[in-house]
């Protein structure tokens, strides 16, 4: 059962969004800008309307886009060519596939032919260069939290432990298999009243936008068609897309609202995970957070971020540098016996209790909690929001006890 002081905690972060959990929490702010021992940026907030607004006052960053930014030079430069000396380690046909996919946006619109000639000044943006999925991708009959569906999108509330799309290691059981099961599921359905609804199997990557994390629960929308996806990416690309997510971290921040910028890589000592890169290997990288409930007499903190680009566990990086891990996060600090002896810091609670709310936590504690966008074919300003799963709501409510 939900705690009232989960309740309090999860108001609704999107106006006109209507889900259980609806309430309305402002947060202090303080006036001066503030540094934490690392020298990253943090912009504490002014606006006392909270995080709700999504016109967010005060410092903002001049990058518009998802992944990069380019600006053309020189005039009558391929566009293929020109992404394939401007990013490197990456083969010209993985960027033509890439473009064709939608993922590349020249002066705001979608452009997915890889011949595309550029101008002087040309502002192009380049989402995430991927690589083909496997051929044989299969519809699989695992079950889906579908939140919202028409003929253009899906928006489904992923749960944690699922991949997103098949990739080495995880070849079945993805979002994408159940997407494909679902999606024919209804053609095959259609077909026998002669109608007709386009799948996914007709978009390259089937339809995936955006991602999250493995172990993140939340929402995601697929796309089911190409302007959809086109639409979708354009969005993403624009950074108008709002996203905010729910964390457990390990202590309470001093800012109750602030703002990280700091850019993220690959990090040079572990190629698995990802940190903060300066120089040209970083992408820069913004992240929005606002405390919403202080737990365990502060040494674990409910905390909403707002994303206004989309790194590779952006929110995950941000939290540990900025020396508030998420819980559960093996990762990047919030596991094991070093989050233990945190949780446990001025006798709030014995060893044994401290260790046992960490062996709750089977994956980071990190939960998508809403997602706003345009319809990409109706224009219909679209807003969606799911409460946290059974696990994130216990782990918050035994912190909660102290």
């Amino acid at each position: 059962a939900y705690s009232r002081q989960l309740i309090m905690a999860l108001c609704s972060p999107l106006r006109g969004v209507k889900v259980p959990l609806r309430f309305h929490h402002a947060f202090r702010r303080t006036a001066c800008q503030q540094s934490n021992s690392r020298g990253l940026a943090f912009f504490p907030r002014a606006n006392a309307s909270g995080l709700e607004s999504d016109a967010l006052s005060g410092h903002q960053s001049d990058f518009k886009g998802e992944e990069e930014v380019f600006v053309a030079r020189a005039s009558s430069s391929r566009l293929d060519a020109f992404l394939a000396d401007q990013i490197s380690g990456v083969s010209r046909s993985r960027i033509v596939e890439s473009i064709k996919s939608g993922v590349v946006v020249v002066n705001g619109a979608v452009t997915t032919k890889p011949s595309h000639r550029l101008d002087v000044g040309d502002r192009v943006i380049c989402g995430e260069i991927i690589a083909s999925p496997p051929a044989d991708v299969a519809p699989e009959n695992i079950p889906l939290d579908v939140v919202f569906e028409d003929d253009h999108l899906i928006v489904v509330n992923k749960p944690p432990g699922m991949v997103v799309h098949p990739s080495a290691g995880h070849a079945g059981g993805s979002l994408v298999n159940a997407l494909l099961f679902h999606c024919n599921r209804q053609r095959r359905s259609d077909e026998t009243t002669k109608t007709t609804t386009m799948t996914t199997t007709n978009v390259p990557r089937l339809g995936v936008v955006h991602r999250i994390d493995k172990g993140t629960s939340g929402l995601l929308v697929m796309a089911k068609d190409a302007a959809a996806q086109a639409g979708l990416q354009t969005q993403f690309a624009n950074r108008s897309v709002a996203r905010r997510y729910l964390a457990v971290c390990l202590g309470t921040p001093s800012s109750d609202a602030g703002r990280v910028d700091a850019p993220i890589g690959r990090d040079p000592t572990d190629r698995t995970r990802m940190g903060i890169v300066r120089g040209a290997s970083g992408r820069q990288a913004i992240s929005n957070f606002g405390v919403r409930a202080r737990l365990a007499r502060g040494n674990a903190s409910l905390v909403e971020w707002r994303l206004e680009t989309g790194r590779t566990h952006q929110i995950r990086v941000h939290a540990r540098e900025a020396g508030h891990p998420i819980v559960g996060d093996d990762a990047y600090g919030g596991g094991g016996g070093a989050a233990a002896e945190f949780l446990r810091r001025g006798g709030v609670m014995d060893a044994s209790a401290a260790r046992r709310v960490v062996a709750m936590c089977a994956r980071p504690m990190l939960h998508a909690r809403s997602l706003g966008f345009a319809h990409p074919v109706s224009g219909e300003e679209m807003s969606f929001a799911v409460d946290p799963p059974r696990d994130f709501v216990d782990v918050f409510n035994e912190l909660s006890k102290y």
